[in-house]
């Protein structure tokens, strides 16, 4: 949508540095024997297994990182066209299915906690301020996320916003949301 994006950019990161790493202790054991080790798995010097398996958990991890950050098309024929030309069809309101735990637990967890992580909207205070004014839990029996947020932030822009991102959860994850603002009394 015309900027980088933090996911896209902390997944191919984080792809890079785990290859990288890698490569970098195969290298390292290979040096230090006398034999050649297998690439495919190995020990290091300080007894952690590495496996060319481990590639797939790295892609796994990549594309949660990536798609936490990618969003159900909007319902209208401008976004749905951009949408067709980069071929994320998936992600079409007619073909989208929500984000569940029990299909992809860490997407889940990375999308639901990014939405309600709250010290990244409220510049005007410190992070141990901001957490003392909204409370979090989770009742895993219901599926259901209650945010308790206080009426002091509630009353401005950021507060709204925050508000109604944690509101609109539910149509792009399969979670139950409840806001309650405490008024100051």
């Amino acid at each position: 949508m015309g900027k980088l994006d933090h996911g896209l950019v902390g997944a191919d990161e984080f792809y890079s540095r785990m290859y990288v790493n890698y490569i970098k202790e195969y290298r390292l054991v290979a040096k230090n024997k006398l034999y050649r080790e297998n690439f495919h798995d190995f020990y290091n010097e300080n007894g952690l297994h590495f496996c060319s398996e481990q590639f797939k958990i790295f892609a796994y991890i990549a594309d949660c990182i990536a798609s936490h950050n990618i969003f159900k098309a909007e319902d209208n024929e401008a976004c749905k066209n951009i949408y067709r030309d980069y071929s994320l069809e998936c992600l079409l309101p007619d073909e989208y299915n929500l984000i569940s735990y029990q299909d992809n637990p860490l997407l889940f967890i990375l999308c639901v906690a990014d939405t309600i992580e709250p010290s990244k909207r409220f510049n005007n205070y410190k992070n141990k301020d901001i957490l003392n004014l909204i409370s979090i839990d989770f009742d895993r029996y219901a599926n259901l996320l209650t945010v308790e947020v206080d009426e002091t932030i509630y009353n401005s822009e950021a507060g709204h916003k925050y508000v109604y991102d944690v509101e609109e959860l539910s149509k792009w994850c399969d979670i139950n949301t409840s806001v309650i603002i405490k008024r100051l009394d």
